[in-house]
């Protein structure tokens, strides 16, 4: 795929008199054509494509107002090389939008680039889901949503509605378990909860997140994508969304959870949907977005590549759990390094070959503290279904 064909270039004026104390100032940044790009760490691209939420005229305008704040922030100090590809030309029709945006991310993370992509409905996370197909089988992926869109696919539902019932019916996506975070119960239909609940899927209410922030950290570090929908950040903090509703994250709550994202071993992508630059009158949304993006960025640039027991055994402390009453062993690693937490999944000799090195899940000093009192970690016990 010629990425000149299907890349719109960013306008050279937003890219005028940046400083090098800036982030704009160190991006690589796509104003005349895509060269060199397999040499970037990070690609951040975008479409300005919403057929799949009723086909309304969002007027992005190639998302300038996001990249203007984003150029703005301050530059990252690690020597990270990030690419802004511009935004991919919509397709003649969705189906071809998303394809589009499978073919980019499938080469990005085939020469190892980070794909970071910004706009569009949140059905177009199909095409990250599929571009990630072609290198990972058994990827799980993360969704934070106001709601869980889980509509069925036929019966005149809108893509933005049912992208998720595609994810899960479509075996050619490869996905093996959803992590749904910041859903909100005065949205949300009981029977998609317990369909997560029947798949062993995991799911996070606003409430439950608030109560325990921290443990989404481990969460986020496991997953291969993650696919966030803007609206599920609260109207008062992001207002420019399609339906913005009173009650959600914090900007400062969303932009923690962008860092979580970046910062974990695995993370082959990111994509951020539903922003509407036609309803961010006062830019208020665009700067919340901007930091988002920079706090991935950032969790990027400072996380420590392959430092993974599978991978780096050396570098951990194991400390092995002895549960008398339920028998057998937990074994927990603790990273020499950083503050993270994993523990080893139990395999059969039939997922040997598959995990010769093990597998582990990541977790936190609090679940060692409930082996040692007795108890199973419940995220050690539903991962024992996920694989």
């Amino acid at each position: 795929m010629g990425f000149r064909i299907f890349f719109e270039p960013v306008e050279e004026r937003l890219v005028q008199s940046l400083s090098e104390q800036t982030l704009g100032g160190q991006l690589w940044v796509n104003t005349k054509g895509v060269d060199n790009w397999q040499e970037a760490d990070i690609a951040l691209f975008g479409l300005d494509e919403y057929r799949g939420n009723g086909g309304f005229n969002s007027s992005n305008k190639g998302l300038e107002d996001v990249r203007k704040s984003l150029y703005q922030l301050a530059p990252l100090t690690n020597g990270t090389k990030i690419y802004d590809l511009g935004n991919i030309k919509p397709g003649q029709d969705l189906e071809e939008s998303y394809k589009r945006v499978a073919e980019v991310t499938n080469l990005l993370i085939e020469n190892d680039v980070v794909p970071v992509f910004l706009g569009g409905s949140h059905d177009l996370d199909i095409g990250l889901i599929s571009g990630l197909a072609s290198h990972k089988e058994d990827s799980r992926v993360g969704i934070i949503d106001k709601k869980i869109d889980l509509k069925s696919i036929s019966g005149g539902n809108l893509p933005v509605d049912s992208h998720l019932s595609k994810a899960f019916m479509d075996d050619e996506l490869r996905v093996s378990g959803f992590s749904i975070m910041a859903y909100q119960s005065y949205l949300q239909d009981s029977g998609s909860v317990e369909l997560m609940e029947k798949l062993c899927f995991e799911h996070y209410r606003l409430g439950q997140i608030r109560d325990s922030f921290e443990a989404m950290e481990p969460v986020l570090r496991d997953l291969d994508m993650v696919s966030i929908d803007l609206g599920s950040i609260k109207m008062q903090d992001f207002p420019a969304v399609v339906d913005p509703v009173p009650f959600g994250l914090t900007g400062e709550e969303f932009a923690r959870l962008c860092w979580y994202a970046g910062n974990n071993d695995f993370r082959k992508g990111i994509g951020f949907f539903g922003y509407d630059q036609s309803r961010d009158k006062d830019l208020q949304s665009a700067n919340v977005l901007a930091v988002g993006v920079w706090y991935f960025l950032e969790g990027v640039s400072t996380g420590r590549k392959n430092h993974h027991p599978a991978l780096d055994a050396g570098n951990f402390n194991n400390f092995k759990v002895t549960l008398d009453s339920k028998g057998g062993d937990i074994s927990f690693y603790q990273s020499k390094y950083l503050d993270k937490w994993w523990v080893e999944i139990p395999i059969t000799s039939e997922q040997k070959e598959k995990y010769p090195d093990g597998l582990f899940i990541s977790c936190l000093h609090e679940d060692y503290q409930t082996a040692l009192n007795g108890e199973l970690p419940p995220r050690w016990v539903n991962a024992q279904t996920w694989f």
